[in-house]
């Protein structure tokens, strides 16, 4: 299991902050917008298994910097990849990057719990709310069951 303590300020390219179990990943380039590149690539697949492997993270929220999520490419980058280690390594970053993401489980019932945690009502309402709930009172609802 990992610790917010070592991976925190492991990543060039993610700034976390976390209060109360709320963990914020913010995505960065030198402070300002992400400029996607090889180096986010290759940073946020173990940036989500660090995040992935906390008990701590109750709820995850993922924001970039300034006026866009994720600004253009790193100037003077190939684009393309030439050679087949190159399209290897961009592949493998890439699936690894969306598996990890996809195994953040924040919010997880404490062992104490009874049950399935999956089939909690506080999970449902944050995987598929109700066209007529907004998804912030979802979120909201989910991070205050853990106050109780």
């Amino acid at each position: 299991m990992a610790r917010f303590e070592d991976y925190a300020t492991k990543y060039q390219t993610v700034r976390m902050e976390r209060r109360d179990g709320i963990l914020q990943m913010t995505f960065h380039t030198d402070g300002g917008p992400l400029q996607w590149g090889l180096l986010p690539h290759g940073e946020f697949p173990q940036a989500f298994r660090d995040v992935g492997s906390d008990p701590e993270n109750k709820v995850v929220i993922l924001t970039g910097t300034g006026e866009t999520y994720s600004g253009p490419r790193v100037a003077g980058g190939t684009g393309m990849r030439s050679t087949p280690a190159q399209w290897d390594r961009v592949y493998w970053e890439g699936k690894h990057l969306l598996m990890s993401l996809l195994d953040i489980e924040a919010g997880r019932w404490p062992s104490s719990s009874r049950g399935n945690p999956r089939s909690s009502s506080a999970t449902r309402a944050c995987s598929s709310p109700s066209p007529s709930s907004a998804s912030s009172s979802t979120t909201w609802a989910t991070a205050s069951r853990w106050k109780a």
